[in-house]
């Protein structure tokens, strides 16, 4: 049977407040070529899924990516009031501007926004390895697909 080496494989699962979505698409190409891309709250977990891959796929320019969106409005970030006042005092000794100006200068500096990262619990992996493993299905499945119509046509 032929098997394309075009395809395309998704998996998805909400996990407490965090959607989890992975999508895998391959195109051909004589070597692996794996390209990743996600969020830094993923990439303890980037070495495993690579080899994970890397085992089930061969060949092929390879794209995939891990998207987490938090479902009931959280944000991982806040205001680092602290530092945001600073360079307010910083702008208002320079420049003759208002307190108003003044925030919108200083909420787009370096630091103004910190990041309340969290480790990843082990729920949270097992599910990113389950998902990585239904979209890898999902994309040998589409190979599959597309080798019989290729298998048509010849």
């Amino acid at each position: 049977m032929i098997a394309s080496m075009t395809g395309f494989g998704r998996a998805e699962q909400t996990l407490d407040s965090k959607k989890i979505s992975i999508e895998i698409r391959c195109l051909n190409s004589k070597n692996i070529d794996l390209n990743t891309r996600m969020n830094s709250f993923f990439r303890e977990l980037e070495p495993s899924i690579r080899k994970t891959v890397g085992q089930q796929l061969t060949r092929g320019k390879i794209d995939l990516s891990i998207y987490l969106e938090l479902v009931d409005g959280q944000s991982p970030n806040s205001i680092n009031t602290a530092v945001v006042d600073n360079y307010i005092k910083q702008l208002q000794t320079i420049a003759t501007i208002s307190p108003a100006e003044a925030l919108q200068m200083a909420i787009r500096l370096p630091d103004a926004l910190k990041t309340d990262k969290e480790s990843i619990d082990d729920s949270t992996k097992t599910t990113v390895y389950a998902l990585v493993d239904a979209a890898l299905e999902g994309v040998q499945k589409h190979r599959i697909e597309e080798g019989k119509s290729l298998e048509k046509d010849l």
